[in-house]
This record gives structure tokens, C-alpha cells and sequence, in this order.
């Protein structure tokens, strides 16, 4: 779900360097991916399942905030009759 909208977040905030851009965050996904199994196992280990799962929810809950931080994007909308910009919310 997170994943998905930093792709696209990315491609927005980015121009030039658009491809370099993408590949960290993708590249972030996938260190994500291999981490996320050990610390779900260390929290089942520590709390049990139930706690593992609540602390789990609990971590997508605190990256709320992060997203709430992202500006609108001016993008130049070009027409034949006139350019302008809008603004992508």
C-alpha cells in the first residue's frame, strides 16, 4: 500500500533525476522486504503474534504524519490556446 505511493510521489517530485530517484526508493522497498520477516519473527518472538501484529499496525499508522508533509506539485499544463499551471493535491 506504502509502496505504491512513493513511486508515484517520487515521479512527481522529480524531473532530471527521475530514474536515480525511483531506483532508491525501489531499492529502499526491497531492503524493506528482506528486513520485514526478522523483525516480524523478533516481535512474535518477544510479544507473541498479537502483539507482533498490533506493533506492526501501529508502525504503518506512525508513517501518517510523513504523508500528511507532501506540498502540491506545480506542473505546467500545456494548451495550444494557452499555458498554465495547475496544481496536483
Amino acid at each position: 500500500m506504502m509502496f505504491t505511493t512513493s513511486i508515484v510521489i517520487v515521479g512527481l517530485y522529480f524531473e532530471e533525476n527521475r530514474p536515480l530517484a525511483t531506483g532508491i526508493a525501489v531499492a529502499g522497498s526491497a531492503v524493506g522486504s528482506v528486513a520485514m520477516p526478522f523483525i516480524i519473527q523478533g516481535g512474535v518472538d518477544i510479544a507473541g503474534w498479537q502483539g507482533a501484529l498490533v506493533t506492526l499496525g501501529l508502525s504503518c499508522l506512525a508513517t501518517i504524519p510523513f504523508g500528511a508533509t507532501y506540498k502540491p506539485v506545480p506542473m505546467k499544463c500545456k494548451n495550444e490556446r494557452h499555458e498554465s499551471i495547475i496544481f496536483l493535491t
